[in-house]
């Protein structure tokens, strides 16, 4: 989860408007695992309003840049 946080953040620092990754599984388990969440008594509708978030449908991408760090030793 940091490094899609980290994703998003670089995006912005690189000149975007906004930078964003789809609520998924990975996401809604590092939500329930925040200790500020985890006690709210409407945490599952919470995470509920929140996976329910998409694009658009008809959204358009205008670029797509895939770029493969593979090398990086990661």
């Amino acid at each position: 989860m940091e490094e899609r946080m980290t994703l998003c953040n670089m995006s912005i620092e690189l000149g975007a408007r906004g930078g964003l990754v789809g609520v998924d599984a990975v996401t809604l388990r590092y939500l329930r695992e925040r200790p500020r969440l985890r006690d709210r008594e409407d945490l599952e509708a919470l995470l509920n309003v929140w996976s329910s978030y998409r694009s658009d449908p008809e959204a358009e991408v205008e670029r797509l840049l895939e770029v493969d760090i593979s090398s990086l030793g990661l």
